[in-house]
C-alpha cells in the first residue's frame, strides 16, 4: 500500500452478520460470508475499516413439533466470553 494510512478514508462497514470466525456464530450464509471477507481483505491490507453489527444473544430459531402436533421455536443462546474487547 503506497498511500498514507492517515491520507486514508476512513470506512465503517455495517452488516447484520458477519462470518469472521467458526467459533464466533455472528452469521447465517452468504452475505455474513461476504462480509467477513470485506473485513478480512482490509485488514490484510492496513485499511482503516470498522465492522460494525450487532451482537445477538440468541441465534436463529429451530422449529420443532410438540407432541400435540403443534410447532414450536427453540433458539440457542450463545456465549461470547471468548471475544477479545478491542476498544
Amino acid at each position: 500500500m503506497s498511500k498514507n494510512k492517515q491520507s486514508q478514508p476512513r470506512v465503517a462497514y455495517f452488516c447484520m452478520e458477519y462470518g469472521l470466525h467458526t467459533d464466533f456464530k455472528a452469521y447465517a450464509g452468504g452475505l455474513g460470508i461476504l462480509a467477513g471477507d470485506y473485513l478480512k481483505g482490509a485488514k490484510d491490507h492496513d485499511y482503516p475499516i470498522v465492522g460494525v453489527g450487532i451482537l445477538w444473544k440468541q441465534g436463529y430459531t429451530d422449529q420443532l413439533i410438540g407432541e400435540d402436533g403443534q410447532p414450536y421455536d427453540t433458539y440457542h443462546n450463545y456465549r461470547y466470553d471468548f471475544l477479545e474487547d478491542t476498544g
